[in-house]
């Protein structure tokens, strides 16, 4: 009885390694993601910074946008997590067409977010740029 309690348990811990191995690859192109987005804020920072007239103003100007890009990609990333569990839950009960269904209401609901977002960046550049007190300096 004992043995078959082990062999349970050493199955069980296979499971949890191919689990984990699985995890860590579907992980991987995430994290590759937010690496590159960080190397991309530092390359700004870095360039803005060492420019030859309105450094501080620059690299304001950099920082302060940095959080706008910071909080669009937490919308992004809501509609993809939350995307990607309906649609998980939709083909797990064999649901094709709703699934599909629900990928282009996603995608639809993303290029609509998407150009809101920029319409009222477009419309409110400048009282972003007042708000932020970097018109001052001829930002």
């Amino acid at each position: 009885m004992s043995t078959v309690v082990a062999a349970e348990v050493k199955l069980g811990e296979r499971e949890s390694t191919g689990l984990l191995r699985q995890l860590l690859v579907l992980s991987l192109p995430v994290l590759a993601e937010h690496v590159l987005h960080m190397m991309v804020g530092w390359n700004d920072t870095y360039l803005a910074n060492h420019l030859p007239q309105d450094k501080a103003a620059a690299g304001a100007a950099v920082g302060t946008i940095q959080y706008f890009f910071w909080f669009l990609g937490l919308f992004a990333g809501a509609i993809g997590t939350g995307s990607t569990a309906i649609i998980a839950r939709a083909i797990g009960a064999r649901h094709r067409r709703l699934a599909n269904s629900i990928c282009g209401q996603s995608i639809l609901f993303a290029l609509l977010l998407g150009c809101g977002v920029g319409l009222a960046l477009f419309i409110g550049a400048s009282p972003l740029a007042t708000a932020t007190r970097l018109q001052e300096t001829g930002a």
